[in-house]
Formats: structure tokens, C-alpha cells, sequence
């Protein structure tokens, strides 16, 4: 093997161990790529254009109604039409609250930022609000099919997955809905993860391990819900990238310890904001006999059956429940806050008064 040939394995290489010694010993003996290797690799990146261009184009034709959307009263108050700090734009007081604030629960300075931008540059023009999110959901289609594509070496498969991916039913919630610029914006860090990571793998090396790091980084600033990232890039060096042929569990376990330390930190922080804005509860007030019954009691949905064909749902989609069943749900939520103390008192008593203004109405 020479220092200009070295034998790395290749993605989307069929997997066996003779296929690995056959590409190692054709390695050793490999001329310089020819015009036939440069233009087939420009035949694939032509190939991978045209169907990112594809794909793109039909998730801005089936997403484009949303410039004429409104906000709505679920969560679009809390992130823009009722928070004066989003709603300044972007200012050093802005991007101060954006890092220390617990609004809403979450710690994701990102996400405000982004939505302040979008307040700078289009004021409270909705349909604008509601563009960036698909722009955001286009974003991530193409570094989704860039990533795949860099992880097993094809296109076809790559193609049609970054196409399912794109127009799946589930997705609508998270690009329609302003409050979910969170999940497509920490989504775009996720995919460039992944590419960045792909690349790595091809080219081992500190600084290339970095690029994927950061994206990791800056897509924890947006929303927490990617800390298991580390855990996919192991999965993902068992299949497809077979590393485990040439690099032992534990040696691949230590790559990604930077990645651990950052979700850890991150999910400590969550946690700790969650219960200082009373967004979990304690076992004290809520036991686990309660949790387990109120998990067995919920809508009960075939997930799976869900997840390949989604319709007639909305935000409140379940029209099979009675009066009497809402009213029943209401009163045991009601009979858990009436345990509640502290300093969250106050809040917690407009909540209960809410709901029994709710009951009311069912029972009449």
C-alpha cells in the first residue's frame, strides 16, 4: 500500500469481509484515476443535482399555501405574536435574553434568534414566518439526501428516502406551524452532521471530526431534542459505514466522547429549566402508579400504521371522544394541580379555574 492509495473503505461497499480484502489488495495495485473515474463521478454528482433540484421543487409546490397562513393561538403567542423581546427584532437586549432566558421552557437561544430575524426582516407578516420554515425544510431534504448519498454511496435509495422524508404527512406539524421553527431549524444542524460526518469518515482527520462537532453544537442551541446524535453516529459506523472492521467499539466510542459531553450538558440544562418553569413534575405530586395509568388511559393509535399513512388528524384531530370522556380527562388533570404548591401557586390556580370553566361548558 502506498502513501498516495491508501485503502479506505468505501460506503456503500457490499459488506462481506472478502469484498473488504478484495477493495484493500485493489488498492495496492490502483492507477491514478482516469477520464472513465472523473466522469463518472461527475455522472453522479449531475445525477444527485437533478434530483435534490426535483425534490426541492415539489416540497416548495406542496408547502407554498402556508404564505397565505396565519399564526394561531397554540405556541405562535409564546415565540412571536405575544413576546415583545422576539417581536424588537434583533438587538443586544434581544440576544441577551435569547442565551439566559426559560421561556417557554426550553432553553434554545437559536431558535429565538431565528425568529428575531425573521421579525427584522419581515415584521409580523405571517406568510413570511411561514416561508422560512419550508426554506428550513427544504434546507434539510438536501442535506439529508447529501448525507446519505456520502453514507452508502447511492443514489436511487438516497433519493427516495430524502423524497419520503420530504413530503411525509408527519412533517406538515413542524413546517407549517410558526412555534416549530425548533424542530426544522435543530434538524438543519442534525443533517449537516451527518454529511460533515460522512466526509469524515472518508478522510479521518481533528479538523474534519470538528465540522460535525459543531453542527452537533449549534443544533443543541436550537433544540435539545438532537442530544442523541451521538448515539446514531454509532449506529451509524456499525451499518452502513462498517467501521467496526477496521477500528474496535471502544476506539469508536472515544471518537465520540466530545459528542456525549455536549449532549450530557445540554441535557442537564433541560432538565433543570424544565423544573424551574414547572414544566415536569415531581413524583411527589404526580407518583408513577399515576404516569403508568395515565400512559394505559391515553389515545391509544396504531403509531406504526401512523407513521406510513397519516390522515383526518389535525391539532386536535380525536372527534371520537364524547363530552363526558373530556370532561372526565379534565377532572383528573384538575384533581393533579390541586396538589400543586410553591411558587408556581398563582399560576397554577388560573390554570384550575380554566378548567372548571371547561367542565362547565361540557356539562351544559
Amino acid at each position: 500500500m502506498t502513501a498516495n492509495h491508501p485503502a479506505v473503505y468505501r460506503p456503500g461497499m457490499r459488506g462481506s469481509s472478502r469484498a473488504v480484502r478484495a477493495y484493500g489488495t485493489a488498492a495496492r495495485t490502483e492507477c491514478p484515476a482516469g477520464p472513465s473515474r472523473v466522469e463518472a463521478d461527475s455522472s453522479s454528482q449531475a445525477l444527485l443535482f437533478v434530483a435534490g433540484a426535483v425534490i426541492a421543487i415539489a416540497t416548495l409546490v406542496v408547502y407554498a399555501p402556508v404564505w397565505h397562513h396565519d399564526f394561531i393561538a397554540l405556541d405562535d403567542d409564546v415565540y412571536v405574536t405575544d413576546n415583545r423581546h422576539v417581536q424588537a427584532g434583533l438587538n443586544a437586549d434581544g440576544i441577551v435574553w435569547a442565551f439566559t432566558t426559560a421561556h417557554s421552557s426550553f432553553w434554545q437561544p437559536l431558535t429565538w434568534l431565528s425568529h428575531m430575524t425573521d421579525c427584522q426582516l419581515f415584521g409580523m407578516n405571517a406568510g413570511a414566518h411561514h416561508l422560512t420554515n419550508v426554506a428550513l425544510h427544504i434546507a434539510n431534504v438536501l442535506l439529508l439526501l447529501g448525507a446519505l448519498h456520502g453514507l452508502t454511496g447511492t443514489i436511487w435509495r438516497s433519493t427516495l428516502a430524502a423524497a419520503v422524508f420530504a413530503l411525509h404527512p408527519l412533517h406538515v406539524e413542524s413546517v407549517a406551524w410558526v412555534a416549530e421553527r425548533k424542530d426544522v431549524l435543530s434538524t438543519t444542524a442534525a443533517f449537516a452532521a451527518l454529511w460533515a460526518y460522512s466526509a469524515y469518515v472518508k478522510r479521518p482527520g481533528r479538523i474534519r471530526l470538528a465540522w460535525p462537532m459543531l453542527a452537533f453544537a449549534v443544533g443543541l442551541l436550537a433544540k435539545p431534542m438532537i442530544v442523541t446524535l451521538p448515539a446514531v453516529l454509532l449506529l451509524l459506523d456499525w451499518w452502513p459505514l462498517d467501521r467496526l472492521r477496521t477500528a474496535t467499539p471502544v476506539a469508536l466510542v472515544a471518537e465520540k466522547l466530545p459528542f456525549f459531553v455536549l449532549a450530557l450538558g445540554v441535557s442537564i440544562l433541560t432538565v433543570v429549566v424544565a423544573a424551574r418553569t414547572g414544566a415536569v413534575v415531581s413524583l411527589a405530586h404526580l407518583s408513577i402508579g399515576m404516569r403508568v395509568q395515565s400512559a394505559l388511559t391515553a389515545r391509544r393509535s396504531n403509531v406504526v400504521v401512523e407513521s406510513i399513512w397519516e390522515y383526518g388528524h389535525g391539532l386536535f384531530s380525536d372527534s371520537s371522544l364524547e363530552p363526558a370522556q373530556i370532561r372526565g380527562a379534565l377532572q383528573e388533570l384538575l384533581q393533579v394541580l390541586s396538589q400543586q404548591t410553591g411558587a408556581d401557586r398563582l399560576r397554577v390556580q388560573e390554570v384550575r379555574q380554566r378548567l372548571l370553566n371547561d367542565i362547565r361548558g361540557l356539562t351544559q
